[in-house]
């Protein structure tokens, strides 16, 4: 993703599987797709122009984004001022809301990005929206999650943290974790902080963490008072190279030149044979040997091969257990290092690491891993 892109923007309707219907705010580039997708999860006040204009941002990066309204049951369409009182309402909804609800809402606007072509999507969440996200990345195969000043993960002080904190989910994530924070946050503080990355780092999750010196709550809206340009500038950096690293746009265009040339087969099939699904016997002798001759491999390299190469490359970078055997498809995380325990880093390696992570004090400040 290089230039800045022209981009469209609309309202949506979209069904929830409790027969529901929830609103949400999309930006698009304008240029045709597919575009890899981006779910925006809002703050406590609504689906805001600061809300909005990060929909914008992202779609001038070349995603799709949706913002969903996550009080569409209680309140649909609230856009609450950002002041005390939009606040004390905010936290009147928030009160309102279960975990089981808001997974509902998030399934169905990633469910909405895939029917419009997104093959990829991550996510993107705002202060109680970076909650949602944080819990979202649990529950979904989300390859990319950034959480903005996210809050009350490690407690039960807000519905979306009940039954058991949503920090005690953490060995549930698949993906790729991006954090970002104020030092001087109030509702993201130091102890919190340290909570969150213990829990990271002992479920194996790639993440990084990355606290601002001297910077409050908000500081990504420059409708506020907190915001900080030093800060929102390498936050926006920071969030658009984790999401075009994680969600492979270099595939999806070379699917969309695809659909482009060849349309789709029955059933919206990508590849067919003859205009007919393709069938074993078929891809072996009509696919898979003309594909090693035209890029020069062994003639006896066989399908396997290409997945041993995928675990390898995800592991080179920094991809956890669990995750390869997500992208394999295998039965057991046993199976998975039974096959692929010798291409991880050894302790060794890990020891220089946290060294490393100890002694390397630039700003701003970063906790990381992968």
């Amino acid at each position: 993703m290089t230039a800045p892109k022209n981009i469209l923007t609309h309202t949506v309707d979209i069904a929830v599987d409790d027969g529901t219907t929830m609103g949400g705010y999309v930006a698009r580039p304008a240029e045709p797709g597919p575009h890899p997708g981006v779910v925006v999860a809002m703050e406590l006040f609504g689906l805001s122009a600061h809300v909005r204009g990060v929909c914008e941002r992202l779609a001038t990066l070349g995603f799709v984004a949706v913002a969903p309204d996550l009080y569409h049951r209680t309140a649909p369409g609230t856009e609450l001022a950002e002041d005390a009182a939009g606040r004390e309402r905010g936290f009147e909804l928030l009160r309102q809301q279960t975990r089981e609800q808001v997974l509902s809402d998030i399934a169905a606007a990633i469910d909405r990005l895939r029917a419009d072509g997104s093959t990829a999507v991550g996510m993107v969440g705002l202060s109680v929206g970076g909650h949602v996200a944080y819990l979202a990345a649990t529950e979904f195969d989300l390859p990319a999650v950034a959480v903005v000043y996210g809050g009350w993960l490690p407690t039960t002080d807000i519905p979306l943290g009940r039954p058991e904190p949503t920090l005690a989910r953490t060995a549930k994530i698949t993906g790729r974790l991006l954090i970002l924070v104020g030092e001087d946050d109030q509702v993201v503080p130091e102890e919190h902080r340290r909570d969150i990355a213990q829990a990271l780092r002992a479920a194996g999750v790639r993440h990084e963490i990355i606290t601002y010196p001297g910077v409050a709550h908000g500081f990504l809206s420059n409708r506020r008072a907190t915001y900080n340009t030093e800060a929102a500038h390498d936050a926006w950096q920071r969030v658009q190279d984790l999401l075009t690293a994680e969600l492979p746009q270099v595939v999806i265009e070379a699917l969309s030149t695809h659909v482009t040339e060849h349309g789709t087969g029955p059933g919206g099939l990508l590849f067919t044979l003859d205009g007919l699904p393709v069938r074993r016997a078929s891809f072996f002798q009509r696919v898979w040997r003309p594909a090693l001759k035209a890029a020069g491999l062994p003639a006896d390299t066989h399908f396997h091969s290409m997945r041993h190469y995928y675990a390898s490359l995800l592991i080179r970078h920094g991809e956890s257990v669990k995750t390869v055997q997500a992208r394999l498809g295998h039965a057991s995380a046993t199976e998975t290092l039974d096959t692929y325990s010798h291409l991880w880093p050894d302790s060794d390696d890990r020891t220089r690491e946290a060294v490393d992570s100890v002694l390397l004090a630039d700003y701003p400040r970063t906790d990381a891993a992968g």
